[in-house]
């Protein structure tokens, strides 16, 4: 049962008017504060789409790949260039003798003590294919030259380990030449082929190498000596691969244009959402950044397809 103000014993009545005024007030305040909530939410979603910050930060990350790849084309220069790379060299048979009588390697009756293998790889780094009517002189020729006076290296064979899917190139040498040397005719070497050639030397000593050739209108950079085998590592080794993958450049370009476009669209479309009352707008604009994040290196691989295939 509820009871009247006047049974309580000290009963005061400016006690509860204010009381009751508070409560009337605190209801007025909550309705106020709901309204504007409402209101500022309606005035966010009003304003110009240019003021909205996150606006901008998604057609910035949409904008700036385009811009950068469009500089990129406008500003590279076509040209024909081949480079050679050599890595150090490789024991693969270290002293035989060690082995005691048990063990002995010959060719032709030649006892071996030593085999070691020379990585050589040759790539287009150009901007344009090259053919084999480009080589002015012939084959690319590549020599060991002994350091040491009246040293012979033996080169004993020389295999093309990829050849960049061509059909028709030609890779010559003799073994134990006196000139130590082998040549190498591409039929046709596509803008950022690679192609892997070991040479297998047989009781090797100091040397450098050399390098002969011309192209018609072009360059062949090398010898480069490489400490680290970029075969392996390596962002453009990256890019071929996921082109293997394609076995197509088009195709490749294509499905990341896709991608692109799907999460650029996405992006914008999750900041357009996201309001500053809304609970989870951290969460929403973390979202944001991660598919415009995707959509940047979608037209990042674009690009460099475009670039080294």
């Amino acid at each position: 049962m509820s009871k009247k103000k006047e049974d309580f014993e000290f009963y005061d009545d400016k006690y509860f008017d204010k009381a009751r005024e508070r409560g009337e007030r605190l209801r007025e305040l909550e309705e106020r504060e709901l309204y504007l909530r409402k209101e500022k939410s309606r005035l966010i979603k009003e304003k110009p789409w240019f003021r909205k910050p996150q606006n901008i930060i998604a057609i910035v990350a949409v904008l700036v790949p385009i811009i950068a790849s469009i500089l990129i084309t406008a500003y590279s220069d076509d040209k024909k260039e081949i480079t050679v790379e050599y890595f150090e060299i490789e024991p693969l048979i270290v002293e035989s003798s060690n082995f005691g009588n048990k063990v002995s390697i010959k060719y032709d009756s030649t006892e071996i003590k030593n085999i070691s293998r020379v990585k050589f790889r040759i790539f287009n780094s150009g901007d344009l294919d090259i053919e084999k009517n480009d080589f002015i002189d012939g084959s690319l020729n590549i020599s060991f030259l002994p350091k040491v006076k009246n040293d012979v290296i033996n080169i004993y064979k020389v295999l093309k380990i990829n050849d960049a899917g061509q059909q028709n190139s030609i890779l010559e040498f003799e073994p134990f030449n006196k000139n130590s040397t082998f040549s190498y005719l591409p039929s046709l070497m596509n803008k950022g082929d690679v192609v892997i050639i070991d040479a297998y030397l047989i009781d090797p000593s100091n040397y450098s190498i050399i390098i002969k050739g011309k192209i018609r209108n072009g360059v062949i950079i090398g010898p480069e000596f490489s400490k680290i085998d970029k075969l392996e590592l390596g962002y453009k080794t990256f890019i071929l691969s996921t082109h293997s993958f394609f076995n197509n450049k088009w195709l490749l370009t294509t499905v990341f244009s896709l991608i692109f476009m799907l999460t650029a669209i996405s992006s914008i479309f999750i900041f357009v959402m996201s309001t500053e009352d809304e609970n989870p707008k951290t969460l929403m604009i973390a979202m944001g950044i991660t598919i415009g994040l995707i959509s940047i290196f979608s037209i990042v691989i674009i690009i460099s397809t475009l670039i080294y295939i």
